[in-house]
């Protein structure tokens, strides 16, 4: 590995900016992932005996299609509700730190070099399309870290490969439901190579899931309440995240096709990652989903983090060795700059602003970033994202929704785009149907910044307070029915 010394230097750098990403992100404290404002969210219903997996209702409306390992698992050890994002961040950095371990691991099996597993690991951590979900509170990193042991229990053949490889795919896609692209893989490898530990593999993996979707109650929200259409507009517009990745993949591609040239214990260790990387190519249709990200694709990354190190060691060429960590610190640069520079103190900002104007002021909230008011002990009226999924699917009745805006029943509305303006991006995929309309015919702007907007009817409706008991329930014994309630129990 003599004169790399350019690729170690582009990897360390890469890595240390995906660092300071995740000291931001901790720090802040903010939903910086629209979905982790959504897992925050469920993780503080779980803890306040909320249902978040029955049957769509009309209101509230804030059941989940996500998997229950990792909700469950925040709700229990957050010390606190107001900590509930900040646990889930860190469980979610300590799962992926693991897999940067693992995927260290089997670069020094593969290549019988401790420093290229070092390198393997950093590269991966360096890779911020994908890092950066290490520090959201998002179930995706630990689903990762699970899929990725269960791969490096098989590749290694350690023993009891099978049940355990088995076990730890089935405990992955009960914590993320899309992490599915190297369980497969690795099945497909393992019925080739050993067909009747293969077969185990499968058996083991199927058994545990099929017995939590069909006694763990997960079929409906799992199956059933996952709508999100696909599009092919959609697919061209998230595929941009793949930029940063297409040096690794065609570093990957290349080292598969060459596998038969390597040495035997080479070849061992990465045969059930090579069918992984084709099978995570196959997967990368998904991302033509509505709701689909970067997130679709950290399977791709943990791949090609090893792929490409193997390869940079037994092929050393100048595009083994430094395009692949130069793209990455180029995109790191701009991706975390843009994170730590602007987005993050913005969204910091923000829910400053929502805590002032709501704090103190009962009734029902909407809100499109749904951690920015349940921080405040008031989780919102529905999941707008999951909601119109399931509405546009015929599965959820928005009506009930709209009637009591129309009211004026709904305290605060809170968006993060002006309702005079059509959304772009997102936007568009996170009020139901009908919503915005409403919205912009009786309520009226009160507060905003320039990414959040705080709403409220136009004429107050003395009889707003009563409807609203009757329509959102009373709290649960045992649980606040204000905020300043929330705030003395914690």
């Amino acid at each position: 590995m003599k004169g790399d010394t350019p690729r170690v230097l582009l990897t360390v750098a890469s890595f240390l900016v995906t660092v300071a990403l995740w000291g931001c992100a901790i720090y802040y404290a903010v939903p910086y992932l629209y979905s982790d404002g959504d897992s925050a969210t469920w993780c503080w219903l779980l803890r306040h005996q909320e249902s978040i997996y029955a049957e769509p209702t009309s209101l509230p409306m804030r059941i989940t299609n996500y998997p229950p390992l990792f909700l469950r698992l925040v709700a229990a050890v957050a010390p606190r509700d107001e900590g509930i994002l900040t646990t889930g961040s860190l469980i979610s950095l300590a799962g992926f730190w693991v897999t940067m371990a693992l995927v260290g691991c089997c670069a020094s099996q593969a290549t019988g070099d401790r420093r290229s597993g070092i390198l393997a690991a950093l590269l991966l951590g360096g890779t911020s399309s994908a890092a950066y979900h290490a520090s959201s509170c998002a179930p995706d990193a630990l689903g990762l870290c699970l899929v990725t042991a269960g791969v490096t229990w098989a590749s290694l053949r350690l023993r009891g490969w099978p049940i355990g490889s088995g076990t730890l795919f089935a405990l992955a896609l009960i914590t993320k439901h899309s992490l599915i692209s190297l369980p497969v893989g690795t099945c497909l490898w393992a019925l080739w190579r050993y067909p009747r530990s293969g077969a185990l593999l499968v058996l083991s993996f199927l058994v545990l899931v099929g017995s939590a979707l069909g006694f763990g109650g997960l079929f409906r929200p799992l199956v059933l309440q996952t709508v999100a259409p696909w599009s092919l507009t959609n697919f061209l517009v998230k595929a941009l995240w793949m930029i940063p990745l297409l040096p690794g993949m065609v570093i990957s591609g290349r080292l598969i096709r060459t596998l038969g040239q390597l040495p035997q214990p080479a070849r061992q260790v990465l045969e059930p990652w090579g069918a992984g990387f084709v099978a995570t190519l196959l997967c990368i249709v998904s991302l033509g989903r509505v709701g689909s990200g970067a997130n679709y694709l950290l399977e791709l990354a943990v791949v090609c983090s090893l792929l490409t190190t193997v390869a940079a060691t037994y092929q050393g060429g100048r595009f083994e060795q430094i395009v692949c960590p130069a793209v990455l610190l180029l995109f790191g640069l701009g991706w975390c700059g843009f994170h730590m520079g602007f987005l993050l103190p913005a969204m910091h900002r923000e829910m400053q602003l929502v805590k002032s104007a709501l704090e103190g002021k009962p009734g029902a909230v909407l809100a499109e970033h749904t951690w920015y008011t349940t921080a405040l002990g008031r989780p919102p009226l529905i999941i707008p994202y999951l909601a119109r999924q399931l509405a546009l699917a015929g599965k959820w009745n928005p009506g009930p929704l709209l009637e009591v805006l129309r009211r004026g029943e709904v305290a605060h509305v809170v968006l993060s785009f002006p309702v005079e303006e059509d959304p772009v991006g997102g936007h568009a995929d996170r009020l139901p149907p009908g919503a915005l309309e409403t919205i912009r015919a009786h309520y009226r702007l009160v507060a905003h910044t320039d990414g959040v907007f705080i709403y409220q009817p136009l004429a107050p409706d003395p009889a707003r307070s009563s409807r609203q008991a009757i329509r959102c329930g009373p709290a649960p014994a045992g649980r606040p029915s204000s905020p300043a309630a929330a705030r003395h129990r914690n």
